[in-house]
């Protein structure tokens, strides 16, 4: 018997303007996704739709293009934020960068 797949797998996502939580889908519109990351709350950004677009085009942010719209699937936003999280102070985002980045020196010249 054939039943049909849930893909309606949820998880939860602050809103902006009643403060209260709601559902967030899978796969999030950009009005979703800002609300998502809580640009409202953290960004001094008059126009919130800018932030998306320097995330997208400086930071890599994930996307995918679904019947001519950019839509944002949530698993992918998540597993982004995760590969940019920052650790305390400038030394461990010295030692992050060292082990991300190959040296700029030949193998010779280090000792």
């Amino acid at each position: 018997m054939n039943h049909p797949q849930n893909h309606t797998r949820q998880t939860e996502a602050l809103t902006h303007r009643d403060k209260e939580f709601l559902p967030c889908p899978t796969v999030m519109t950009e009005d979703e996704l800002i609300r998502f990351l809580r640009i409202p709350e953290i960004s001094g950004a008059a126009n919130h739709r800018h932030v998306i677009e320097n995330l997208k085009r400086k930071h890599g942010l994930p996307r995918i293009h679904l019947c001519g719209k950019t839509v944002y699937l949530t698993d992918s936003v998540k597993q982004w934020l995760q590969r940019h999280v920052t650790y305390g102070n400038w030394r461990s985002r010295l030692v992050q960068w060292a082990w991300t980045n190959p040296s700029p020196w030949p193998a010779s010249e280090r000792r």
